[in-house]
């Protein structure tokens, strides 16, 4: 899901005649695993809340619901945090799941 929206915003860039780019980082020890994604993004203004909320979307056709399901996952299991930042024209997505104990 992180990873299609990534695609699909720089889909956007490159059609507006933009650089795109994305990074992706994933780290996994005994005790945790980390999860992130980092891609250039349109110059829109975006609130951080405002995209974990049910039908939210930036994409024109889209049911918003794929933050706000990831959202309701971390609530579910106390041994994941996610964490987004948006700020100098990239969206970051960072997840952390530590091992159950």
């Amino acid at each position: 899901m992180t990873c299609d929206n990534a695609i699909e915003e720089s889909r956007e860039l490159i059609r507006k005649g933009e650089d795109a780019q994305i990074e992706i980082m994933i780290y996994s020890t005994e005790e945790t695993l980390e999860y992130e994604i980092q891609n250039k993004k349109r110059n829109l203004a975006i609130s951080t809340k405002k995209i974990q909320q049910k039908g939210f979307s930036t994409k024109k056709e889209h049911s918003g619901l794929g933050l706000s399901t990831i959202r309701k996952i971390t609530e579910t299991y106390e041994n994941m945090s996610i964490t987004y930042d948006i700020s100098n024209d990239y969206f970051d997505f960072y997840l952390v799941m530590d091992r159950e104990v």
